[in-house]
């Protein structure tokens, strides 16, 4: 009796397993581009990062050369779907409700980065859209994307 119960839980947690799997981690139709995750560590491995190989930028400067500018990274069992033109910004910006991110995710993310944008609600929030939204209409920011390069540049360095 006990090897039957012993026999179906392990068939049962086989079965789960594997969907779960199949699920997290088999890309979809709809799914942007980008490396295969590996199962706990995401991305982090075979980008480098974790190696000490490469660093986060140099990762993402290079998944934008070889997938474009839209593309998924994952770190660890989080997808972090990645865009990198000022058009996607406009639209994540004006249709906020479509790109939220589920309660799950965001305490996880403020680790990460502790004041980012993606975090803001209410009032805040627009606030700052108020000033960021006309700000990344095309036909103002191609004026001053030299002088923003150079400020990035001063501020980096």
């Amino acid at each position: 009796m006990v090897s039957v119960l012993f026999a179906s839980f392990f068939v049962i947690a086989a079965i789960l397993i594997y969907i779960y799997l199949k699920r997290d981690y088999s890309p979809s139709l709809d799914d942007l581009p980008g490396v295969k995750p590996h199962l706990f560590f995401g991305n982090l491995v075979n980008s480098g990062i974790m190696t000490g190989k490469s660093t986060l930028t140099q990762t993402m400067l290079d998944y934008q050369r070889r997938f474009g500018d839209k593309f998924q990274f994952w770190f660890g069992s989080h997808r972090c779907p990645t865009f990198c033109q000022m058009e996607h910004a406009q639209t994540i910006f004006s249709d906020r409700y479509t790109f939220e991110q589920s309660p799950l995710f965001v305490p996880n993310f403020d680790l990460l980065c502790p004041n980012p944008i993606v975090m803001l609600n209410g009032a805040k929030w627009k606030r700052h859209i108020r000033v960021l939204l006309p700000m990344l209409k095309r036909a103002k920011i191609i004026g001053y994307l030299e002088r923003i390069v150079q400020c990035a540049d001063r501020f980096i360095d």
